[in-house]
C-alpha cells in the first residue's frame, strides 16, 4: 500500500519538474496527479491550492539549495569561518575558488533547478523575484564583504567595494557562461588574476597583504 507521505512527496517531485521546465501558469494540478497516478481530488487532499504547491516546493528547494551550499563548504552564512582560509590565497588558490563558485552555480543540480524555478516566477511572484536577487546576488555580495572586511580589518564600505570588484564580474560570467562556458572560465581565470594584482598592490587601503610567493 502506497503511503500517503509518499504520494505527497512524489507529486512534489512532479510540480518541482512542472514549475522548473513550465513555469506555475503552465503546470495543473490535474496533469500532475495523472503523472503520479492519482485523481485530482486526491491531489488536493494533500495541497489545498497550485499556490500551496508552489509555496512548499520552493521551500523544500531552498533546502536542498543550502544542503548543497554546506556539503560544498559554500555556506555563505559563514564569511568569518573563512576568512583564514582566504587570507593567504594566492592566484591559483583563488582561482580554485572562483571555479568552485562556477561549478556550483552553475552545475549543482539543486541550485539549478531554484535559480529556474524563481527566474520563471520573478514576475508574477514578487517573493521568488525578492529570494531570486538574495540568494543570487546580495546573499553572494553579503559574503564576500564580511569576508574582506574580516581580511583587511577594513571599513564596512571598502569591504563592499571589494565584494562587488570580485563577485560582480563572476555573476556576469555565469550568465556568459550559459551560452560559452568555456570562454568564461577562460575570463574569469583573467578577472582572479587582476584580483589578485588588486589586493597585492593596494597596501595604503588593505595594509601589508601580499599573495604567497610574491616576496
Amino acid at each position: 500500500m502506497v503511503r500517503a507521505s509518499d504520494t505527497r512527496e512524489q507529486l512534489l517531485d512532479a510540480a518541482a519538474k512542472g514549475f522548473t521546465e513550465s513555469g506555475f501558469e503552465a503546470t495543473s494540478i490535474s496533469d500532475l496527479a495523472a503523472e503520479v497516478g492519482i485523481d485530482e481530488s486526491s491531489a488536493h487532499e494533500l495541497f489545498e491550492s497550485k499556490q500551496e504547491l508552489w509555496d512548499v516546493a520552493l521551500e523544500r528547494a531552498l533546502e536542498r539549495f543550502d544542503a548543497a551550499a554546506q556539503a560544498l563548504d559554500l555556506d555563505v552564512a559563514d564569511p568569518v569561518g573563512a576568512a583564514a582560509d582566504y587570507r593567504d590565497l594566492d592566484h591559483d588558490h583563488l582561482a580554485d575558488v572562483a571555479e568552485k563558485l562556477f561549478d556550483f552555480y552553475l552545475h549543482e543540480p539543486a541550485v539549478v533547478a531554484l535559480r529556474r524555478m524563481l527566474a520563471l516566477e520573478q514576475f508574477r511572484d514578487p517573493n521568488a523575484a525578492k529570494i531570486l536577487r538574495q540568494r543570487f546576488i546580495q546573499r553572494p555580495l553579503r559574503y564576500q564583504e564580511t569576508l574582506f572586511v574580516r581580511m583587511f580589518g577594513v571599513a564596512s564600505g571598502e569591504g563592499e567595494h571589494l565584494a562587488l570588484g570580485f563577485w560582480g564580474p563572476i555573476h556576469l560570467l555565469l550568465k556568459l557562461a550559459q551560452e560559452d562556458e568555456p570562454r568564461a572560465r577562460a575570463v574569469l581565470r583573467k578577472h582572479t588574476k587582476a584580483f589578485v594584482a588588486y589586493l597585492s598592490g593596494a597596501e595604503n587601503l588593505l595594509g601589508p597583504w601580499t599573495s604567497p610567493g610574491s616576496g
